[in-house]
C-alpha cells in the first residue's frame, strides 16, 4: 500500500507475518499484519474485509485498535498500533515467578476486554500469552480479526490450518464444533491464568496429547503448584476449565464479577519492582510487596533444591536412540531410522535425559548387522558415550504398526525400561510421542513424568516432518542439494519448524555457499524454538567475537557434546581455515576431525580434511597415515562435485607421497566443469589457489590448468578466477616477475572480488620485498591499483598500505608520510593495524631490530584477536622470523609461520598464502635446523625445492642452499624434478 512504508519484519505465525511499519500520512509507526497467501487466497478480499469491519468497532481500552485493512498486490492486510512494551510471555520469561497481584489485575483487563468483545458479539478464538501486549503497565488484547474472518468464511478446511493454540484451546474448539462462542475464550483465558500463576500449562506434551488431555483430563488445581492463590481465584479459574461449556461462567463479564470478589488483600500482594504497573507508593503495599519477596526467595530455594536430586533413573540420562529393527518387512526400515530421529529430538532436555545425536547414531549403524545383538549395541552406545541404549523393533499389527523397545544399561545387564505402542504407518509423531511418555514414566524418579515435547521438531504438519525427515537422510549421504530442497519444502510448509531452517543452513556451510540471509533471520528469530545443543551452536555461529575467542567457544561446546557432529566440525573447520593467523598449528584441529570420521567413518569430507592435516604434520607417521588413506578416498561412486574433489586431494598426496607425476585425470575434468558451472568466482579461485597449490607441488597445477583451459570450459568470472589462482602459482613457482604480468588484467575486471583485482599489486610488493621484482617494475602495478574502482573498504585500506610499503621499500618516506594520512582517516578498524604494521616496516628499514620488535608486538595483538590486513601480517612476520632466527631464538619461530599452514576459502588470505608459502618452508626449515629440529626441517625444504621450480635470478640462491641443506641432513642428493 502506498499509505505505509515498511521498516522490516516482527514476526511470524501460522497464518500471518507482522511487519513494522510508518503510516505516512500520519506520520506514526504502526504494525501490519499481512495474512499467508494461501489463507488470503481461501478467504478472498470481499468476505474478509467484511467481517473483519465487525471488529474494527471494538473500541476499548485494553483492545488493541484496528486501524485499517485492505488488499495490497493480492495480499490481504489488516494495521494496528505499533505497541512499544511485550507480550505476557516475554514478561513471563523475564520475571518469573509473577506476584498474585500483578497476575490478577492482568488477568481482569484482559477478561474485561474480552467481555466487551463478547457483548458486541465477538469470539477471539486464539487468547494466549502471545496476543496479549503490556503497554505503559496495562493489558491489550489483539488479534480478534483475523480469527473471526477465518472462521466465518469457512477457510480454515481448504488450508489445513485451524484457529487456535492447542494449549489453549477448549474441548469443543478442538472438536471442530460450529457451536463454539464465548464460552471458548473463558476457558482460554483460564489457562493463560494458570500459566502466569504457575509457569507452566494445565497440560503439555505434544500437541495431540495436549488435546486429549482437554477433552479428559480434569484440570489440576491451581494451588497445587501455586498455594498463595486465593481459594475465590482457584475456585474461579476451575469452573472456567470445566470440560463441558455449560459448566463455565456463560462469558467473560462473568469472569469479571468472579475477580471483582477476590479479596483485595490477596491479589494486592505484588512484587513491586517487577511490576509491568504503575508502582504502588504506600507502606501497606510496600509491606505486602517485602512479604511477598520473601515468599518467592522461598519458593525458588525449595525449586532449586529440588532440582538438584536426580530426575530420572542412572543410566537414563544418557541415551543412545538406534534404528528399530524391521521384522518381516523391509518397507518399514525408513520408519525405523526416521524414529530415531523423533525419539532423540522428543527425549533430550526432558529432565536430566540426554540423547546422542540422531546424525551421528544414523551414520555410525549404517554399516552394522540388523537386527544387532543387545550386547553389541550397549557396546555401541558405550562408544559414543552413552550410559544407556534404546533398541525395539517394528512390526505390522492390522492396518497400524508397533514398535517394542527396551532401554538397557550399558553396563550391566539391567533393564531400565520396556515399551510398546501403536500409530498408522505414515504417523511417525504419534507413534514418537506415545514411546516417549511411556518411557518416561519409567525412568522417572520424582513425582509424575512430565508430558514430553518434540522441542526440536515443533511442527504440527505431518507432510513437513517427512519432509525434513527426507533432508535428514540426504544430509547423511552428503547429498546437500536434495538435502536442502527437501528441508526448504518443510520450512515452507510450516514457517514456524525451526530445524529446517538450521539443516539449511548447516547444508550451505558444508557445501561452501554463502550463507542464506533470509533463511539466517528466519533460523535467528526462531532460536527459542530449537533443542538446547542447536540452540548453543546458534549462539556461538552468531555471537561477535574474535577469531580466537570464537575458536574457544567452538572447543568448549565440542567438549560438551561429543557426540554432535556440527560443533565438532566448526571447532577444526574454523582452525583449519584461520587458526595459524592466531599461532595454532594443524595438530590443534586434529582432533576434532578424528571425532568427526570416529562419529561417522563415511563421512569423505572429514576424512579428507583429516588427511590433509596429517599430510602436512610434521610426524612421520602421521604423514604415512594419510598416504595410507588414499585407496578409500581416492575413488567414489559418488558423480557428486565433492566426491571428485576428494579424490583429487587424495591423489595429489599420493603423487606427492611418491614423488611422481600426478595424474590429469577424469576427477579433475570433473571439478574443473563443476566449478565451471556453478559460477561461481570463489569456487574458482579455492579450486586454482588451494587445492594443489598447497597439496602438490607448483608443476601439477600447471598442468592441471593448462588441460582445463583445452577443454575450453572456463569463461568470464571463473576465468578470472582461474586466473587468479594461476598467478599465485607462479609466484610461488619462483617466477614472481611472470606472475605480476600474469595478474595485470585481473585490475580491470568488474566481475570478480576486489581483494582479486588487487592482486597485480599486491603480487608486486611481494615479489619486491624478496628482491625478486625490481622497485621500478613493482610501481607499475602498485600505481595501476590507484585507479580500480569499486573497491570495498578493506581493498581500499589494503591498496594503501601497498603504497605505503612500496614507499618504504624505496626509502621514500614522503610516499610513507602520504599512506599514513590515509590510513588514519579510515573508519574501519582493519586501518588500525594497515597503521601500525606501515609505522613498523618503515622502522625496520632505519632501525632493523626496533622495527622488528614493533612488527612482533603487533602480530602477538592480531593473534589475540585485532583485525588485521593478510599482506600486510605476512610481511611482518617474514621480518619478525628473521630477526628471531638471527638473534638465537629459533625456537620462538613456529607460531610467526604457522599462517601458511592454513587452507583459507576467501580470496584475500587466499592471496597472501599460496604465493608466499613456498618461501616461507624455507624459512620454517631453517628456524627447524637452528632449534636442533633438523629431522623436522628435512620436510620444510622438501617442500621449498619441489615447488620452487621456477625460480626468477634473485630466488636461485634459496634455492641451492635448501638442496645442499637437505643433502646434509639426508645424505642424499635432492635435485628439483623439473629442472
Amino acid at each position: 500500500s502506498q499509505s505505509y512504508r515498511v521498516e522490516r519484519e516482527l514476526g511470524a505465525g501460522g497464518m500471518a507475518t507482522v511487519y513494522l511499519a510508518h503510516d505516512l500520512k500520519h506520520e506514526r509507526d504502526v504494525a501490519i499484519k499481512v495474512l499467508h497467501p494461501d489463507l488470503g487466497a481461501a478467504l478472498g478480499a470481499e468476505r474478509f474485509l467484511a467481517e473483519i469491519k465487525t471488529t474494527a468497532k471494538l473500541q476499548h481500552p485494553h483492545i488493541l485498535p484496528l486501524l485499517d485493512s485492505g488488499e495490497a498486490d493480492g495480499l490481504l492486510y489488516y494495521v494496528m498500533p505499533y505497541v512499544r512494551g511485550e507480550t505476557l510471555r516475554t514478561w513471563l520469561e523475564r520475571e518469573r515467578p509473577l506476584s498474585v497481584g500483578d497476575v490478577v489485575r492482568t488477568i481482569r483487563e484482559i477478561a474485561d476486554a474480552l467481555a466487551f468483545a463478547h457483548e458486541s458479539g465477538v469470539v477471539h478464538r486464539d487468547i494466549k500469552p502471545e496476543n496479549v501486549l503490556l503497554s505503559s503497565g496495562h493489558a491489550l488484547v489483539a488479534d480478534f480479526g483475523i480469527a473471526k474472518a477465518a472462521r466465518s468464511s469457512g477457510a480454515l478446511t481448504g488450508t489445513g490450518t485451524s484457529i487456535g493454540t492447542p494449549a489453549y484451546m477448549a474441548p469443543e474448539q478442538a472438536a471442530g464444533d460450529p457451536s463454539t462462542d464465548a464460552r471458548a475464550d473463558v476457558y482460554a483465558w483460564a489457562i493463560v491464568a494458570y500459566e502466569l500463576l504457575t509457569g507452566f500449562t494445565p497440560f503439555s506434551g505434544s500437541p495431540q496429547q495436549v488435546m486429549a488431555a482437554h477433552f479428559s483430563t480434569p484440570a489440576p488445581d491451581v494451588r497445587r503448584a501455586r498455594p498463595d492463590v486465593p481459594a475465590p481465584l482457584a475456585e474461579l479459574m476451575a469452573q472456567c476449565l470445566a470440560k463441558e461449556p455449560g459448566q463455565r461462567p456463560a462469558n467473560a463479564r462473568a469472569v469479571v464479577a468472579g475477580l471483582d470478589a477476590v479479596p483485595v488483600s490477596a491479589s494486592n500482594a505484588a512484587h513491586p519492582a517487577r511490576s509491568p504497573h504503575r508502582k504502588q507508593t504506600s507502606t501497606l503495599l510496600a509491606a505486602i510487596g517485602l512479604a511477598a519477596a520473601v515468599g518467592t526467595a522461598a519458593i525458588f530455594t525449595l525449586r532449586t533444591t529440588a532440582t538438584a536430586e536426580r530426575t530420572v533413573s542412572a543410566g537414563a540420562e544418557h541415551i543412545a536412540v538406534l534404528p528399530l529393527t524391521a521384522i518381516s518387512d523391509t518397507a518399514l526400515s525408513r520408519l525405523g531410522q526416521d524414529l530415531v530421529v523423533t525419539l532423540s529430538a522428543t527425549l533430550d532436555g526432558v529432565g536430566d535425559v540426554r540423547t546422542i545425536d540422531a546424525g551421528t547414531v544414523l551414520s555410525r549403524t549404517r554399516d552394522l548387522p540388523t537386527p544387532l545383538p543387545l550386547n553389541r549395541a550397549r557396546e555401541f552406545a558405550g562408544e559414543l558415550g552413552a550410559a544407556s541404549v534404546l533398541t525395539g523393533a517394528l512390526t505390522h499389527e492390522g492396518a497400524l504398526i508397533r514398535a517394542t523397545m527396551t532401554l538397557a544399561r550399558v553396563t550391566g545387564d539391567s533393564t531400565l525400561a520396556s515399551i510398546s505402542a501403536t500409530a498408522p504407518l505414515a504417523d511417525v509423531a504419534a507413534l514418537s510421542d506415545s514411546l516417549t511418555w511411556q518411557l518416561l514414566r519409567q525412568v522417572w524418579q520424582r513425582g509424575q513424568a512430565p508430558s514430553p515435547v518434540l522441542s526440536g521438531l515443533t511442527t504440527k504438519s505431518f507432510s513437513a516432518l517427512r519432509d525434513f525427515l527426507n533432508g535428514e537422510q540426504a544430509f547423511r549421504e552428503m547429498d546437500f542439494a536434495n538435502a536442502m530442497k527437501a528441508y526448504r519444502r518443510a520450512f515452507e510448509q510450516d514457517s514456524m519448524f525451526a530445524q529446517p531452517y538450521l539443516r539449511y543452513h548447516l547444508a550451505l556451510y558444508w557445501s561452501l555457499e554463502p550463507r542464506d540471509e533470509g533463511i539466517w533471520r528466519r533460523l535467528v528469530a526462531l532460536a527459542s524454538r530449537l533443542p538446547a545443543r542447536e540452540r548453543e551452536w546458534l549462539d556461538v555461529e552468531q555471537a561477535p567475537l574474535t577469531v580466537p575467542d570464537k575458536i574457544a567457544r567452538w572447543r568448549a561446546l565440542a567438549a560438551r557434546y561429543p557426540d554432535y557432529a556440527p560443533v565438532q566440525m566448526a571447532a577444526g573447520d574454523l582452525i583449519l581455515h584461520n587458526g595459524g593467523w592466531y599461532g595454532l598449528s594443524l595438530a590443534d584441529a586434529l582432533p576434532y576431525f578424528e571425532r568427526l570420521v570416529a562419529l561417522n567413518p563415511a563421512h569423505r569430507d572429514a576424512r579428507s580434511h583429516l588427511q590433509m592435516i596429517e599430510w602436512f604434520s610434521d610426524d612421520p607417521r602421521l604423514r604415512r597415515r594419510a598416504a595410507g588413506r588414499v585407496a578409500e578416498l581416492a575413488s567414489d561412486s559418488s558423480s557428486s562435485v565433492w566426491a571428485n574433489f576428494f579424490a583429487i586431494t587424495s591423489q595429489s598426496i599420493d603423487a606427492a607421497s611418491r614423488r611422481v607425476p600426478m595424474p590429469v585425470n577424469a576427477n579433475l575434468r570433473a571439478v574443473g566443469r563443476a566449478v565451471a558451472m556453478g559460477g561461481s568466482g570463489a569456487g574458482g579461485a579455492y579450486y586454482a589457489g588451494v587445492l594443489f597449490g598447497r597439496i602438490a607441488p607448483q608443476h601439477y597445477l600447471r598442468e592441471a590448468l593448462a588441460a582445463l583451459r583445452a577443454a575450453h570450459i572456463y569463461e568470464g568470472s571463473i576465468k578470472e578466477a582461474v586466473l587468479f589462482g594461476d598467478a599465485s602459482s607462479r609466484a610461488a613457482a619462483g617466477a614472481w616477475r611472470e606472475a605480476v604480468t600474469l595478474a595485470a588484467p585481473l585490475a580491470g575486471s568488474t566481475t570478480i572480488a576486489p581483494s582479486m583485482r588487487l592482486h597485480a599489486a599486491r603480487l608486486a610488493l611481494f615479489g619486491a620485498f624478496l628482491g625478486t621484482v625490481t622497485l621500478p617494475d613493482a610501481a607499475v602495478p602498485i600505481g595501476k591499483a590507484t585507479d580500480i574502482t569499486g573497491l570495498d573498504d578493506i581493498s581500499r585500506i589494503e591498496r594503501t598500505w601497498l603504497q605505503g610499503a612500496l614507499g618504504a621499500l624505496r626509502t621514500d618516506r614522503a610516499s610513507v608520510s602520504t599512506s599514513l594520512a590515509q590510513l588514519g582517516a579510515f573508519s574501519n578498524p582493519v586501518a588500525v593495524h594497515a597503521r601500525r604494521s606501515l609505522q613498523a616496516f618503515w622502522l625496520s628499514r632505519t632501525s632493523p631490530d626496533a622495527g622488528a620488535d614493533s612488527l612482533q608486538r603487533l602480530s602477538d595483538e592480531v593473534m589475540r584477536g585485532m583485525p588485521f590486513i593478510e599482506s600486510a601480517e605476512a610481511i611482518g612476520r617474514f621480518v619478525v622470523t628473521r630477526r628471531l632466527r638471527s638473534s638465537g631464538r629459533a625456537a620462538d619461530v613456529a607460531k610467526y609461520l604457522r599462517w601458511t599452514e592454513t587452507f583459507p576459502l576467501e580470496a584475500r588470505p587466499m592471496a597472501s598464502v599460496h604465493p608466499l608459502y613456498p618461501v616461507v618452508e624455507y624459512e620454517w626449515a631453517l628456524a627447524l635446523e637452528a632449534a636442533g629440529e633438523g629431522s623436522k626441517a628435512v620436510r620444510h625444504y622438501e617442500s621449498a625445492v619441489d615447488n620452487i621450480d621456477r625460480p626468477d635470478a634473485a630466488l636461485l640462491p634459496l634455492v641451492q642452499d635448501a638442496k645442499r641443506r637437505l643433502t646434509a641432513l639426508t645424505g642424499d642428493r635432492r635435485t628439483n624434478q623439473q629442472q
